[in-house]
């Protein structure tokens, strides 16, 4: 018996299992109820990572262990030596460097969600601010800024006094910031998932109190 598409009713290739294109895929994932979309996503998600071979997670730890970066003493030498030839990479990563895995899936859950959302911060220039902060998902709707941190934003204490500033001023603008870690994301989808939802619904019924107020 030949399979078809569940979505658009399609026959489908020898490989193909459940959908005949990814749009029909995503178009059924967003024709279901809000928690059976999320728990499908996390499942998913959990299901890729467990047919990630033995050999490679082996290959990645002995990497890691064997990686000179993770001696304090050679980390200092090598930033002490890229001061001192003034070196500044062309590529960096946040702006300008598309999602990454762990943005893309909370885009997947969130479509409302605008990616590298700018922010107005109503300052000038020499202010200390920039006249926009860009947060990893912004809902301008109900005001949520999302942020996805990578290692960077934990282990340096410089970047995480620029965090406490970004965020407290998002703050008095009237944003709700959620700063929510990649490891966490991909870890723990679906509990991060439902906390965003949750997160979502009282902002809107904060919304909805206050323009009927």
């Amino acid at each position: 018996m030949m399979k078809r598409c569940e979505f658009c009713g399609s026959p489908l290739k020898p490989k193909q299992r459940r959908f005949c294109s990814l749009s029909c895929n995503a178009k059924w994932m967003h024709s279901q109820p809000q928690e059976e979309r999320l728990r499908k996503l996390s499942a998913g998600l959990l299901m890729a990572h467990k047919r990630k071979p033995e050999w490679a997670a082996s290959l990645s730890k002995s990497m890691k262990s064997n990686n000179p970066m993770r001696s304090a003493e050679i980390r200092a030498k090598v930033s002490n030596r890229l001061r001192f030839i003034h070196h500044h990479p062309k590529i960096r990563g946040g702006n300008g460097t598309g999602p990454t895995r762990a943005e893309q899936f909370l885009l997947t859950a969130f479509p409302e969600a605008v990616w590298n959302y700018p922010i107005p911060t109503g300052k000038r220039s020499g202010s200390g601010y920039p006249t926009n902060y860009k947060v990893d998902l912004g809902f301008p709707g109900i005001n949520l800024a999302i942020e996805a941190d990578g290692p960077c934003h934990t282990n340096w204490d410089q970047r995480k006094a620029k965090d406490m500033k970004k965020d407290s001023l998002l703050k008095e603008l009237g944003w709700t910031v959620l700063r929510i870690t990649n490891r966490l994301i991909m870890e723990h989808p679906l509990g991060v998932l439902l906390d965003i939802r949750s997160t979502i619904s009282k902002l809107k019924d904060i919304r909805a109190t206050a323009s009927m107020a």
